[in-house]
Order: structure tokens, then C-alpha cells, then sequence
């Protein structure tokens, strides 16, 4: 997606699985802290170290389609580059949280901090795949 001239049908259809893979990653961050609330931890830490890597795919994702989105119109926005720091922030109290063997912190900033981000994300995504569609 490096050609930021993709087509109407082609963006709507990347933003649709977009805001799937949005959805099944907030669900993943909910279940997440459960797991280390159970104290799952061999289990927690493997899950993690794949939300990182899914979070940076993402944050890949959302500066790649900036460019196309902005042709839909002004009224839609992705997540800006302020909105993205704020979840690399969250990855790094979750990774010092972790390396510190803080479960509850780990588990508290997945569910209250984290999460409500990805539903701001989410609804963001949705309003863009909207717009695309239209």
C-alpha cells in the first residue's frame, strides 16, 4: 500500500478487515488481562509479547492508510500520531509492569487503559470504513 492512489472499492474493503482485526484485538486485550489475572503467567507473557507485535502491525497499518483515508474527506480520521505514542506508552508500562513481575499493574493497564484506547481505535475505524463504503 505504498501508492497512497488505491481505489474507493479497495480501501473499503481494507478498512473492513481492518476494523474486524480491530475488534478481534480489543477482545484479545479484554482475555489478555484475564489470563494474567489468573495468573496464567507463562500463557499471559506469550499473549503479550503477540499484542506487541500485533499494536506495531497496527500502528504500521493506520500510517499506511492516513494518505488514502484523507482523499474520502476531512470528515474521517485514523488515529493521529499523538494517538499511537499513547499506546506505545501503555506497551511500555506494560513491559516494565512485566519485567517487574507486577500482574495487577499489567492486568489493570490491558483493562482499563488499554482496551477503552482500542475502543476509541475501533470506533474510529469504523467511522472511516463508513465513509468508505459510502
Amino acid at each position: 500500500m505504498s501508492d497512497p492512489k488505491i481505489d474507493q472499492p479497495t480501501l473499503a474493503a481494507c478498512m473492513s478487515d481492518a476494523t474486524d482485526g480491530m475488534k478481534q484485538l480489543t477482545d484479545d486485550v479484554t482475555t489478555l488481562a484475564e489470563v494474567f489475572r489468573q495468573h496464567d503467567i507463562g500463557r499471559a507473557n506469550y499473549l503479550l509479547a503477540q499484542l506487541a507485535q500485533n499494536l506495531q502491525a497496527l500502528i504500521v497499518l493506520v500510517q499506511e492508510l492516513r494518505g488514502p483515508v484523507t482523499e474520502v474527506g476531512s470528515a474521517v480520521n485514523l488515529p493521529s500520531d499523538q494517538e499511537a505514542e499513547k499506546l506505545v506508552a501503555m506497551l511500555e508500562t506494560l513491559i516494565s509492569a512485566q519485567s517487574t513481575q507486577d500482574w495487577l499493574t499489567v492486568a489493570d493497564v490491558l483493562e482499563y487503559d488499554m482496551e477503552p484506547e482500542l475502543r476509541v481505535w475501533l470506533a474510529q475505524f469504523e467511522d472511516v470504513k463508513q465513509a468508505c463504503a459510502a
